[in-house]
């Protein structure tokens, strides 16, 4: 699990940049729907912790699984101050929605 978390982070945590796009996102993505109720809790025990840019990256990630637990790491997400983690995660929040 350490590792799966290891490996999300490394990826959540590079630029914001094609290669976040065209790779990285996809790689990110397929960690975290693989692990992701290992990873949320964990992920929100940290999350005041994290930088934006690791925050907004991991929004971009979210609105999917359809978990109440993913939909606690939303509302957390969408509290930021930072304007585009927010809008990141209302973004996140209208997907989780219309996946109901």
């Amino acid at each position: 699990m350490m590792k799966s978390l290891a490996q999300l982070i490394n990826f959540l945590d590079s630029p914001d940049d094609e290669i976040w796009g065209n790779i990285y996102l996809a790689l990110a993505n397929e960690i975290f729907e693989n692990d992701h109720q290992e990873l949320i809790p964990i992920i929100l025990k940290d999350l005041n912790q994290w930088s934006s840019n690791r925050q907004e990256h991991l929004a971009c990630l979210l609105g999917f699984i359809g978990s109440s637990e993913e939909k606690n790491l939303i509302s957390e997400l969408v509290r930021s101050d930072d304007f585009l983690v927010n809008k990141r995660a209302l973004e996140a929040m209208d997907e989780f929605n219309s996946n109901k």
